[in-house]
């Protein structure tokens, strides 16, 4: 189909660097599948090429709107927002996301380490509690979370998630 050729043109001008010329081809498959998050996510990795951030993160952004069950899409999204440096939009981004995706070990973990590293110890505590549901032997995680429960003054618990890191 030409949607396809489109697409396919867009991703071999993507791997060659040509930028400019992906997008122009990414643009078009848009315009042949308006509702698929597939040209977006080309649209946004043409823009991360030719250095336009705010544009590539619209775009994934999209990919997310029209197709919220890809959880791939909004790690990328998350992981390019930290790349920008634009926290500030992290935290609901992610709030929106592990809605849909509450199980998703990778989400769960930018969240707890966000407010970790803005040292809100309490969202924090909340967060890595959650991911230690997930990955309940995970050292890291486990003293992470101590340290926010010692921040909140719960110093007991700290000490017993302190005692299964070291374990």
């Amino acid at each position: 189909s030409d949607a396809m050729s489109s697409m396919e043109q867009g991703i071999a001008l993507l791997r060659a660097g040509r930028f400019p010329e992906a997008l122009q081809q990414f643009a078009q498959a848009l315009r042949e599948q308006p509702t698929s998050p597939e040209p977006r996510i080309g649209l946004s990795q043409a823009c991360q090429g030719i250095g336009d951030g705010w544009a590539a993160a619209a775009w994934l952004s999209d990919a997310c709107r029209v197709a919220p069950e890809r959880v791939d899409m909004w790690q990328g999204l998350v992981k390019l927002l930290m790349v920008l440096n634009r926290q500030a939009e992290l935290e609901p981004l992610l709030a929106t996301a592990l809605a849909l995706h509450s199980e998703d070990i990778t989400l769960q973990r930018a969240q707890a380490e966000l407010y970790l590293q803005s040292k809100r110890y309490a969202k924090g505590a909340q967060s890595y509690e959650r991911l230690r549901q997930l990955q309940p032997l995970d050292a890291v995680t486990l003293m992470h979370h101590g340290y926010c429960l010692e921040q909140v003054g719960k110093v007991r618990d700290a000490i017993s998630e302190y005692r299964a890191a070291v374990e």
